[in-house]
Protein backbone atom coordinates (compact mmCIF):
# COMPACT_ATOMS: atom_id res chain seq x y z
CA UNK A 1 0.00 0.00 0.00
CA UNK A 2 1.22 3.82 -0.80
CA UNK A 3 1.31 5.51 2.07
CA UNK A 4 0.20 9.25 1.04
CA UNK A 5 2.33 12.14 2.07
CA UNK A 6 1.78 15.24 4.29
CA UNK A 7 2.33 18.32 1.95
CA UNK A 8 3.63 21.62 3.01
CA UNK A 9 2.55 24.58 0.79
CA UNK A 10 5.00 27.55 1.21
CA UNK A 11 4.01 30.85 0.62
CA UNK A 12 5.72 33.92 0.10
CA UNK A 13 5.99 36.50 -2.86
CA UNK A 14 10.09 36.33 -2.17
CA UNK A 15 11.25 33.26 -4.24
CA UNK A 16 14.49 33.45 -1.95
CA UNK A 17 12.54 32.88 0.76
CA UNK A 18 10.53 30.13 -0.60
CA UNK A 19 13.65 28.63 -1.09
CA UNK A 20 15.68 29.44 2.30
CA UNK A 21 11.95 27.56 3.94
CA UNK A 22 12.10 24.51 1.76
CA UNK A 23 15.67 24.15 2.34
CA UNK A 24 15.18 24.33 6.10
CA UNK A 25 12.17 21.42 5.86
CA UNK A 26 14.05 19.19 3.91
CA UNK A 27 14.84 16.42 6.51
CA UNK A 28 11.45 16.51 6.64
CA UNK A 29 10.89 15.05 2.87
CA UNK A 30 12.87 11.90 4.41
CA UNK A 31 9.86 12.11 7.00
CA UNK A 32 6.92 10.98 3.82
CA UNK A 33 6.71 14.41 3.77
CA UNK A 34 6.30 16.79 0.77
CA UNK A 35 7.54 20.69 0.28
CA UNK A 36 5.35 22.58 -2.41
CA UNK A 37 6.31 26.38 -2.67
CA UNK A 38 4.04 29.12 -4.33
CA UNK A 39 5.06 32.73 -4.60
CA UNK A 40 1.81 34.24 -5.27
CA UNK A 41 -0.93 34.09 -2.51
CA UNK A 42 -4.06 33.77 -5.10
CA UNK A 43 -2.10 30.49 -6.54
CA UNK A 44 -1.71 29.21 -3.05
CA UNK A 45 -5.14 29.73 -2.38
CA UNK A 46 -5.58 27.07 -5.51
CA UNK A 47 -2.99 24.79 -4.69
CA UNK A 48 -5.05 24.61 -1.04
CA UNK A 49 -8.38 24.06 -2.55
CA UNK A 50 -7.34 21.50 -5.20
CA UNK A 51 -3.97 19.16 -2.96
CA UNK A 52 -4.35 17.54 0.19
CA UNK A 53 -2.31 20.35 2.30
CA UNK A 54 -1.18 19.45 5.59
CA UNK A 55 0.38 22.76 7.27
CA UNK A 56 0.83 26.00 5.66
CA UNK A 57 3.86 28.25 6.06
CA UNK A 58 3.62 31.88 4.91
CA UNK A 59 4.75 35.42 4.75
CA UNK A 60 2.00 38.39 5.72
CA UNK A 61 2.99 41.54 3.65
CA UNK A 62 2.31 40.20 0.30
CA UNK A 63 1.17 42.00 -3.00
CA UNK A 64 -1.88 41.70 -4.45
CA UNK A 65 -3.43 39.23 -1.40
CA UNK A 66 -1.67 39.31 2.50
CA UNK A 67 -1.04 36.74 4.56
CA UNK A 68 -3.99 37.51 6.92
CA UNK A 69 -6.50 37.56 3.70
CA UNK A 70 -5.26 34.14 2.77
CA UNK A 71 -5.70 32.82 5.64
CA UNK A 72 -9.09 34.31 6.25
CA UNK A 73 -9.69 32.33 3.29
CA UNK A 74 -8.74 29.15 4.38
CA UNK A 75 -10.85 29.38 7.25
CA UNK A 76 -14.00 29.69 4.85
CA UNK A 77 -13.34 25.74 4.36
CA UNK A 78 -10.86 24.69 6.38
CA UNK A 79 -10.92 25.78 10.14
CA UNK A 80 -8.17 23.01 11.21
CA UNK A 81 -5.74 23.32 8.96
CA UNK A 82 -2.46 24.96 10.68
CA UNK A 83 -1.01 28.05 9.44
CA UNK A 84 2.62 29.55 10.28
CA UNK A 85 3.21 32.78 9.64
CA UNK A 86 6.82 33.74 8.88
CA UNK A 87 7.42 37.33 9.03
CA UNK A 88 9.29 40.24 9.69
CA UNK A 89 6.35 42.62 10.48
CA UNK A 90 6.27 42.92 14.34
CA UNK A 91 3.05 45.25 14.53
CA UNK A 92 0.76 43.91 17.35
CA UNK A 93 -2.44 44.56 15.15
CA UNK A 94 -0.86 42.63 12.83
CA UNK A 95 0.24 39.83 15.25
CA UNK A 96 -3.34 40.02 16.61
CA UNK A 97 -5.05 39.39 13.37
CA UNK A 98 -3.23 36.58 12.98
CA UNK A 99 -4.30 35.11 15.93
CA UNK A 100 -7.84 35.63 14.92
CA UNK A 101 -7.33 33.24 12.73
CA UNK A 102 -6.45 30.66 15.03
CA UNK A 103 -2.90 30.53 13.41
CA UNK A 104 -0.40 27.69 14.62
CA UNK A 105 2.88 29.79 14.98
CA UNK A 106 4.23 33.31 14.02
CA UNK A 107 8.01 33.25 13.65
CA UNK A 108 9.29 36.67 13.26
CA UNK A 109 11.80 37.12 10.35
CA UNK A 110 14.87 36.65 10.33
CA UNK A 111 14.44 32.92 11.76
CA UNK A 112 16.05 29.93 12.96
CA UNK A 113 15.97 27.34 11.04
CA UNK A 114 15.55 24.57 13.54
CA UNK A 115 12.46 27.17 14.63
CA UNK A 116 10.44 26.25 11.57
CA UNK A 117 11.32 22.69 11.19
CA UNK A 118 10.33 22.09 14.47
CA UNK A 119 6.87 24.44 14.29
CA UNK A 120 6.03 22.58 11.14
CA UNK A 121 6.85 18.91 12.48
CA UNK A 122 4.57 19.95 15.38
CA UNK A 123 2.02 21.49 13.22
CA UNK A 124 2.33 18.19 10.74
CA UNK A 125 1.49 15.91 14.09
CA UNK A 126 -1.46 18.38 15.39
CA UNK A 127 -2.83 17.61 11.73
CA UNK A 128 -2.65 14.14 11.49
CA UNK A 129 -4.04 13.88 15.40
CA UNK A 130 -6.98 15.76 14.29
CA UNK A 131 -8.29 13.75 11.31
CA UNK A 132 -7.59 11.13 13.35
CA UNK A 133 -10.05 12.10 14.78
CA UNK A 134 -12.54 13.24 12.94
CA UNK A 135 -12.33 10.12 10.99
CA UNK A 136 -13.15 8.13 14.53
CA UNK A 137 -16.28 10.39 15.19
CA UNK A 138 -17.29 9.76 11.82
CA UNK A 139 -16.95 5.88 12.31
CA UNK A 140 -19.25 6.24 16.01
CA UNK A 141 -21.75 8.42 14.32
CA UNK A 142 -22.12 5.70 11.24
CA UNK A 143 -22.16 3.10 14.20
CA UNK A 144 -24.81 5.03 16.31
CA UNK A 145 -26.63 5.47 12.98
CA UNK A 146 -25.97 9.21 12.99
CA UNK A 147 -26.41 10.71 8.85
CA UNK A 148 -25.30 14.36 9.64
CA UNK A 149 -21.21 13.40 8.30
CA UNK A 150 -21.02 17.58 7.61
CA UNK A 151 -21.74 17.89 11.60
CA UNK A 152 -18.33 17.47 12.94
CA UNK A 153 -16.44 18.91 9.76
CA UNK A 154 -17.90 22.38 10.43
CA UNK A 155 -16.97 22.50 13.85
CA UNK A 156 -13.54 23.75 15.39
CA UNK A 157 -10.93 20.99 16.78
CA UNK A 158 -12.47 22.49 20.71
CA UNK A 159 -15.56 21.78 19.65
CA UNK A 160 -14.79 18.55 17.87
CA UNK A 161 -13.49 17.50 20.80
CA UNK A 162 -16.16 18.43 22.93
CA UNK A 163 -18.82 16.57 20.21
CA UNK A 164 -16.56 13.42 20.18
CA UNK A 165 -16.75 13.22 24.44
CA UNK A 166 -20.67 13.69 24.36
CA UNK A 167 -20.56 10.80 21.30
CA UNK A 168 -18.58 8.44 23.57
CA UNK A 169 -20.76 9.17 26.58
CA UNK A 170 -24.09 8.59 24.71
CA UNK A 171 -22.41 5.27 22.88
CA UNK A 172 -21.60 3.92 26.34
CA UNK A 173 -25.00 4.83 27.51
CA UNK A 174 -26.49 3.48 24.80
CA UNK A 175 -23.97 0.21 25.31
CA UNK A 176 -25.02 -0.24 29.11
CA UNK A 177 -28.83 -0.54 28.18
CA UNK A 178 -28.12 -3.70 26.10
Amino acid sequence: MIENKAQVLVVDDDPDICEVISCALVDLEDENVEIITSNNPVEALEIIRTKNISVIVSDIKMPEMDGLALGNEIRKFDNDLPIIFVTGHQELCTITKALSLRTYDFILKPFDKNMIVKSVDNALRVRSRRIEELNLIRKIENFMGISDESKAQKLNYRERELYLDRLIEELITRASKR
